[in-house]
């Protein structure tokens, strides 16, 4: 994950078989702290976005073995606004959410807004924040216009924050840590995986911080 409001995220397949994206739901979480959420089947979601076609069955949008897709919020070149961000002209995803007048790449596929009445991007915060990707095939929206997935169908989620002392946002049942902790905002640093395909559920072990953005890139390659 690449720092900063382009919302740079690498999905990569660790796997040795074609994974497909399907139908696959990518949430920020609720942020706040809710003291029933390790009692609770499910999270939530406040901005949602899902990859197209069909959950769990579909094979339109493959990720073959060792490759990595790069998601923009925005597909441009965030570098003419600010220079250590990146250039996104040339990512894989990019999320749009046709009630609001967003930014859109037509040469990049889009995953679309699926809250209804959430009139922004996706965003997420600078300091404190937590990602999921869900399957897709079952969700619920709450009275509160959040998306609400069962943790059964969670595929991964990480928490991220400079301080390592405040209070979790998700359940550690997906992710028992922190990404990033040390990390100072608009530095144009990275946090990526330590290694290719580590998972722990730990993100404070999982987790390396890099000192540049490196979209579609791997330190170890």
């Amino acid at each position: 994950m690449d720092g900063g409001r382009a919302l740079l995220l690498r999905l990569y397949n660790a796997s040795p078989d074609p994974l497909y994206l399907d139908g696959i739901i990518l949430m920020r979480a609720f942020t706040g702290v809710d003291p029933e959420m390790e009692n609770v089947d499910y999270v939530q979601g406040t901005f949602s976005f899902q990859f197209p076609g069909t959950p769990v069955t579909g094979r339109q949008y493959p990720i073959q073995p060792g490759q990595c897709l790069v998601v923009a919020s925005d597909a441009t070149n965030h570098a003419q606004f600010c220079p250590n961000s990146v250039d996104l002209r040339t990512a894989d995803w990019e999320t749009f959410n046709a009630l609001s007048n967003d930014f859109d790449n037509p040469s990049v596929p889009n995953l679309n807004n699926i809250v209804p009445g959430r009139t922004t991007d996706f965003l997420i915060s600078l300091s404190h924040d937590a990602v999921f990707i869900s399957t897709g095939e079952e969700y619920t929206i709450t009275p509160e216009n959040r998306v609400q997935v069962p943790v059964s169908m969670v595929i991964d989620g990480v928490e991220y924050s400079g301080n390592g002392g405040v209070a979790k946002h998700i359940t550690v049942r997906v992710d028992a840590g922190y990404a990033g902790v040390g990390l100072t905002r608009y530095s144009a640093q990275t946090i990526e995986r330590r290694e290719r395909g580590l998972d722990t559920n730990d993100s404070t072990f999982d987790f390396t911080i890099l000192p540049r953005p490196t979209p579609g890139w791997f330190h170890g390659d």
